[in-house]
């Protein structure tokens, strides 16, 4: 009898635990499809980075954009401020560098490719955290030997998307010849701020040579 009773309270939680797991899910991807309004163009990031400044560790928007940018566009550019602060105030600052938006680099393409490369170079391992989001350098010897994948406190690039993303001019890991540079959307890869977070290929918004 007892035997019976504690099957059926572990069906029960058992069927409880999966009703949460799935609505908390379904709500995740509910979401993200309606934050897909708020993700940056590579033109919209060199237009906003004038008016953005780092106090204390934060971004922050200067006055002089309410005047300057639409309503959409300042509702676009507080809204990833807001949540890359977020992530800041989370993540592990020795693990990640804040850069300065005032003495930001841009991008020399938008479109998610390499650029043709006369040169390759060894490159630098490191993560930079910017208002937009984060920029992940990787070495060529890292790539090279990547392993499952490579972490900077919470941010974890998987293997698979390292070998994609070099796939894409065909390469693969053990025989790239450079280090590389991926610009990372963590609020659209499903930052939670409680457990380290996969980015997927999705939130990978720009990749190229270093």
């Amino acid at each position: 009898m007892k035997k019976n009773r504690f099957l059926a309270i572990l069906l029960v939680f058992t069927v409880l635990l999966s009703f949460t797991s799935a609505v908390s899910a379904k709500s995740l991807q509910s979401d993200t499809t309606s934050q897909q309004k708020y993700i940056l163009t590579q033109k919209e990031i060199s237009k906003f980075n004038q008016y953005v400044s780092l106090k204390n560790g934060q971004f922050s928007i200067d006055n002089i954009a309410k005047k300057e940018l639409s309503d959409s566009e300042y509702d676009k550019l507080e809204f990833n401020i807001n949540k890359n602060n977020q992530i800041i105030n989370k993540i592990n600052k020795d693990s990640i560098m804040i850069v300065d938006p005032k003495k930001q680099e841009a991008n020399a393409e938008s479109n998610n490719t390499f650029a043709a490369a006369t040169t390759y170079h060894e490159g630098v391992t490191k993560c930079d955290m910017y208002w937009w989001g984060a920029r992940i350098y990787l070495s060529k010897t890292v790539v090279n030997n990547l392993g499952n994948g490579i972490g900077f406190g919470m941010i974890w690039i998987p293997e698979a998307v390292v070998t994609k993303i070099i796939a894409s001019v065909g390469f693969v890991l053990a025989l790239c010849p450079g280090g590389v540079i991926i610009d990372c959307n963590l609020w659209l890869a499903g930052w939670n701020f409680i457990s380290p977070i996969d980015v997927p290929l999705n939130a990978c918004t720009f990749y190229g040579w270093q």
